[in-house]
Order: structure tokens, then C-alpha cells, then sequence
């Protein structure tokens, strides 16, 4: 459902996903959608109280900071596939390798895979030719097509 709010570009982009999925599943040219989220490492500092018949488990909420990283969330819906990878950040170069990674081992065989992410700077075909030599980028970038998810939908930033 298209909200009633929606502006242009949303519903343009709403109406371009939507039309993705009406067709059957196609293995040749599946359709996939590929979200990240950051999220925080953190540490325990006091080691947790075990459970006893009185109390229940009791963890400290005092928390020790270790960084952040970048979740990636592959899942194509019609076929029920879905795989999650963890890189240390959120970089161009980080979404060219994991969909790359997709094209060289799922994907292999098919001859487009059409991606619906959310639209931010780094979810771009010519991400990769940041990511790899010319004529690799290329190959790439003939393998997918881009369809951005509206910032409306659960999830997109």
C-alpha cells in the first residue's frame, strides 16, 4: 500500500518494486533484496549471575564499548533464500564485495539479478568500479539491476 503522505519519488519507487514482484519467480533474473544495518559491539563488564530457584539470571547493564560494524541482509523472497554477513564497516567498497560475493556464488549461473535496496550513497552499480579493475565492474554491473526501496518501507533509511 502506497502511503497517502507519499511523495513522487516514493511512489515512483514503491510502483517500480511492486511491479518487480508481480511476475512468477524467475531463476534466471531473481529478485533481491539486500539491506544493511550498523549496529554496536559491546562488552560485558561483570560476568553474568547464574539463574538460581530464587532469582532469575541478573546481568549488569553497565556495557563496555567495542565498536560498530555493518550487518548485511541478503533475502530473496519468491525462493525463500536468505543469507546475513558481517563486515567491520559500511563502505561502497564493502557493499561492492557482498554483491559481488552474491553474483560469484548464488548467482553464478543466472543472467541478471535484479537488487532492491534502500537508496543511499553507497548502493550504486558503479560502487564496484570503486571495488574492482574496469572490466570486472563492468561484468558486474551488467549482471545486476538497482531498484530503489521507497524510504517509507520498514527497515529503509
Amino acid at each position: 500500500m502506497i502511503p497517502p503522505e507519499a511523495d513522487a519519488e516514493c511512489v515512483a519507487n514503491m510502483q517500480e518494486v511492486l511491479t518487480k514482484f508481480e511476475n512468477a519467480y524467475d531463476y534466471e533474473c531473481p529478485v533481491v533484496y539486500i539491506y544493511e544495518t550498523p549496529v554496536r559491539l559491546v562488552g560485558e563488564m561483570r560476568k553474568p549471575i547464574p539463574a538460581t530457584k530464587e532469582y532469575p539470571e541478573r546481568i549488569e547493564y553497565e556495557y563496555e564499548r567495542k565498536g560498530t560494524a555493518s550487518i548485511f541482509v541478503c533475502a530473496e523472497p519468491m525462493s525463500g533464500f536468505r543469507e546475513v554477513t558481517s563486515r567491520p564497516q559500511l563502505t561502497r567498497i564493502d557493499w561492492g564485495h557482498e554483491n559481488y560475493h552474491l553474483l560469484d556464488t548464488r548467482y553464478d549461473k543466472t543472467s541478471q539479478a535484479i537488487t532492491v535496496c534502500d537508496n543511499l550513497n553507497t548502493h550504486t552499480k558503479w560502487a564496484v568500479y570503486e571495488t574492482f579493475p574496469a572490466n570486472t565492474g563492468y561484468e558486474y554491473a551488467r549482471s545486476i539491476s538497482v531498484s530503489y526501496a521507497p524510504n517509507t518501507v520498514a527497515g529503509s533509511t
